[in-house]
């Protein structure tokens, strides 16, 4: 494929004018990120917390670090405030959402410390100690509990009385102390999410538990949210998630029709000389995948009981998940390899459109080089799309979207590694599944092909709805546009530059909180490592630079096959005559007799060719 000058400048152009859209209305979104406590800094905190105010030994601890955010306070803010407005609170509060979560356990043992500390400043922000409820402590009265919990809040957070008013008091009888628990509501700090009085407003709290001469637990600032908000939260999330649960159906349907054609096309040779390819790359995905489950370890250790034997747990765990990855890598095969014969039979003159021809001919071409830079630029126009898109719907429609998720990674040991997982396997299972299979499929049934990329990307897009985005309608358009695009460039340019392009934007967006946050220098450049991963291969294409000769298709043998073929092409030569029956049938006689179709098939080429050339002579 010639990419022309022509289209090159277009591309550039478009690139310009989407980097410009991006860091206008998406650029901003990175201000509030702030990472610059990393896993091991907040471990250490916690870990001095223990030993030096607590006189803790956790020695004998198990540990888990996991990064958590609040998400639950930046939906509200965001919808009852607005994204700006609601920046500027967490500012104006010091309200922070991004947070280190400090788990020490024993096994066996209700007793654990948990402990919440900023990923921007390192303070601790929360703290809690679960002990047995046959634990004894020195008995209180309500007066010495309440200036306890007062005196430590002073000490620790600079409490100020004047400004709070206490929420809430209760105490807890136990058989051998009394926990108190003391709430004060910041006064002036009220978020209305609605402009009924009813439907209530989000307060600043804070407070403590006390009991004995220990404090249990303390929490610096939390967003007391109404209880008339949550529960109209989630009964407008019920209707993505069940969009988003129905459009399972359509996915099925198209996996069944991909195992139809299997079957059905079970002897074409696009799938033959595909499939190894195939099972490598599911076999790649599902060691990446496994390799991402363990990058996690320390948010399994999160939801460890610990009533169960430890090992139990893990092993329970690991079998689950295993089982569970193998199936979902090994489901790539049926759409693939579907989509591989008919792409072969409904687009013959579109090579590129599959990894075909990259077979036949080579992955180490300029050409290869082109397509993976079109790739970067197609990523580039659809993230300056969505930003087009999403500010649109801030202004005109109140569109908000959860950005917690810029970080969703951070809890991995490597997040980079988390992040190239996902985008391998969004990338291929999507575009293959989606743009290889499906439009062909469709293709092969509806002539007109603007109706299928519409069918087929609005498809994608309802794969979508069920992201915490409101309204969720919205992210079902967003995603079906950005499906249009990709299908177009899939049928002009081929497979290569769509799941780049796809690849990269998923990566991109996983990393982003990295690559424009504070954080770390390590995480900085080992997220600008995987996004420029394919790149690489596209330098190495470059320097290569074999020569783009399309080999034959032809069926591949192993050694066994080879020696049969050899017996067979003997036999043919002296027992076939071209003038007792025709090679059609007998092809079919030969295979009814139990001969392997391959070997019949290249026995009987080699066969035509030599009768070919006989009748030349």
């Amino acid at each position: 494929m010639k990419i022309t000058y022509k289209t090159w400048c277009i591309f550039a152009i478009l690139s310009l004018l989407a980097s410009g859209l991006w860091y206008k209305f998406g650029y901003p979104l990175f201000k509030t990120i702030d990472l610059s406590v990393d896993r091991s800094q907040a471990l250490t905190i916690a870990k001095n917390y223990l030993k030096e105010r607590r006189s803790i030994d956790i020695t004998s601890w198990r540990t888990a670090t996991a990064f958590v955010s609040d998400r639950q306070s930046d939906k509200y803010l965001q919808k009852s405030l607005g994204w700006e407005a609601a920046q500027q609170f967490l500012k104006d509060h010091n309200f922070e959402l991004f947070f280190w979560l400090i788990r020490f356990f024993r096994e066996n043992e209700k007793e654990e410390y948990l402990l919440t500390i900023s990923s921007k400043t390192g303070e601790i922000t929360a703290f809690r100690h679960t002990i047995e409820d046959t634990a004894a402590r020195r008995l209180l009265t309500r007066d010495a509990a309440y200036t306890d919990v007062m005196n430590f809040l002073q000490a620790t957070f600079g409490f100020d009385p004047a400004q709070y008013t206490l929420k809430t008091e209760s105490v807890i009888q136990r058989d051998q102390r009394s926990d108190y628990s003391f709430v004060w509501e910041k006064n002036n700090v009220s978020v209305a999410w609605s402009s009924k009085a009813k439907d209530g407003a989000a307060k600043f709290l804070i407070g403590a538990t006390v009991s004995g001469a220990e404090i249990l637990s303390f929490y610096k600032f939390t967003l007391d949210i109404p209880d008339e908000y949550n529960r109209s939260f989630e009964k407008k999330k019920s209707a993505g998630l069940n969009l988003s649960t129905f459009i399972r159906f359509g996915n099925t349907l198209l996996f069944a029709a991909a195992v139809f054609f299997l079957i059905l096309r079970r002897n074409h040779l696009a799938m033959h000389r595909t499939k190894n390819f195939y099972i490598g790359m599911a076999g790649a995905l599902f060691l990446f995948t496994l390799l991402s489950e363990i990058n996690h370890f320390e948010d399994i250790l999160m939801q460890y009981d610990t009533t169960q034997p430890f090992r139990s747990f893990l092993g329970r765990h690991f079998v689950n998940v295993i089982w569970g990855i193998f199936f979902g890598t090994i489901g790539i095969l049926m759409p693939s390899l579907a989509g591989e014969t008919l792409r072969y039979e409904v687009f013959p003159k579109k090579k590129e459109g599959s990894f075909l021809y990259y077979l036949q001919t080579s992955f180490l071409t300029r050409g290869v080089f082109q397509s993976i830079v079109i790739g970067y630029m197609v990523c580039v126009i659809m993230i300056g799309l969505q930003a087009l898109a999403f500010e649109w719907g801030r202004r005109c429609i109140g569109l908000w979207v959860e950005q917690t998720r810029l970080v969703q990674f951070s809890s991995a040991y490597l997040p980079f590694l988390a992040a190239l997982t996902l985008g391998l396997k969004a990338s291929f299972f999507e575009e293959i599944t989606f743009r290889l299979f499906a439009l062909s499929l469709l293709k092969r049934i509806i002539s007109y092909t603007w109706i299928v990329i519409f069918v087929v990307s609005m498809l994608w897009g309802l794969g979508h709805s069920g992201y915490l985005i409101f309204p969720m309608w919205f992210r079902v358009i967003e995603v079906t546009c950005l499906g249009l695009f990709l299908s177009i460039i899939y049928l002009n340019f081929g497979i290569i530059p769509v799941i780049v392009g796809h690849y990269v934007f998923d990566v991109f967006w996983s990393s982003a909180g990295y690559l424009m946050g504070k954080t770390e220098p390590f995480y900085f450049y080992s997220s600008l490592a995987v996004i420029f991963l394919p790149l690489l291969w596209g330098i190495i294409a470059f320097a290569v630079n074999r020569m783009v000769s399309q080999n034959d298709l032809r069926w591949v043998l192993n050694q066994h096959q080879k020696f049969n073929l050899e017996v067979l092409k003997n036999y043919l030569q002296t027992h076939f005559s071209g003038h007792e029956k025709s090679l059609k049938e007998f092809r079919k006689e030969i295979i009814s007799h139990g001969w392997d179709i391959a070997v019949v098939d290249l026995a009987l080429d080699d066969l035509q060719k030599s009768v070919k050339v006989e009748e030349k002579e």
